[in-house]
């Protein structure tokens, strides 16, 4: 049975509302902490089968998105940020790859973040005492390096914490946009004909933008190229390299970077942006 969709666009971002069957007619109303209700006819609040949030920034012959976030049997906030929120923690990376003396060499930055409710917004903190560089080598050149990167992640925190069922930590990355939801919900590989662990759900995000995960994959892309760019001239990396469990033809390490400082200031649900990353590391 055809499904009703509802899109309402606000300045460059879109949110579309699939609505369960046999509803319509019904209101919006925006809560306290960014998110969105759909009110039936009897005030009672009635939850899409699936929403969607997409900001895009607009120009003269097309629209260029900058995020995507999906959320299922859920309605998505107007900030982005309650969703962040209501993840167990998530992870922000980014890869820069290089073919050096016939090797295909790729760097991934990544770090961990949780987002703590307060008054009058929302406080990231690391949820980790390090940030981490991958390093990887031989990654063939008809897979995405950076799907290599979320797959080694997520297998790395399976390895290392016992997740309660309700776990769900998300991957925010700017690879691989359109196949996020299949790869998510384990419909479609992530890296050659291995799934991503439940668990686990991709967000998409550019380093454009004003949201904070843009400026967060904004943070992590300076890390990946700066580190490449040492690799490249023999300052840094190259050893103790082993095979990847995930594939044991990729060489890889991981190299953890002490966080001395971290501060992104009160992130506000109504816009979703911050004004300065301030990263010590």
């Amino acid at each position: 049975m055809k499904k009703q969709i509802r899109d309402i666009s606000l300045r460059h971002m879109v949110v579309s509302l699939e609505l369960p069957e046999n509803h319509s007619g019904l209101r919006l109303r925006v809560g306290p902490n960014g998110e969105i209700n759909l009110l039936g006819v009897d005030d009672n609040e009635v939850k899409p089968t699936k929403s969607t949030r997409s900001v895009f920034e607009k120009k003269p012959n097309k629209n260029k998105q900058l995020t995507q976030m999906e959320m299922v049997g859920e309605s998505v906030s107007i900030g982005g940020l309650k969703e962040l929120h209501d993840l167990d923690s998530f992870f922000v990376l980014d890869t820069s790859t290089k073919i050096l003396a016939d090797t295909r060499i790729s760097i991934t930055f990544l770090i961990r973040i949780k987002l703590h409710k307060e008054p009058n917004g929302y406080r990231a903190v690391n949820k980790d005492k390090d940030a981490f560089f991958f390093e990887f080598h031989g990654i063939p050149e008809q897979e995405n390096p950076e799907m290599f990167a979320v797959l080694k992640l997520a297998y790395d925190v399976l390895r290392t914490e016992a997740l309660r069922p309700d776990n769900i930590i998300g991957i925010i990355t700017d690879s691989d946009m359109i196949n996020h939801s299949a790869i998510s919900n384990q419909l479609t590989p992530i890296y050659k004909d291995k799934l991503l662990p439940k668990y686990f759900k991709l967000i998409y995000a550019k380093d454009q933008g004003g949201d904070a995960i843009n400026q967060l994959i904004g943070l992590c892309d300076k890390q990946a190229s700066r580190k490449l760019k040492e690799y490249e001239l023999g300052k840094w990396g190259g050893g103790q390299l082993r095979p990847a469990e995930e594939d044991s033809d990729v060489l890889c390490t991981c190299h953890p970077v002490p966080i001395k400082q971290f501060d992104m200031g009160l992130l506000k649900e109504s816009t979703g942006s911050i004004g300065e990353i301030k990263f010590y590391a």
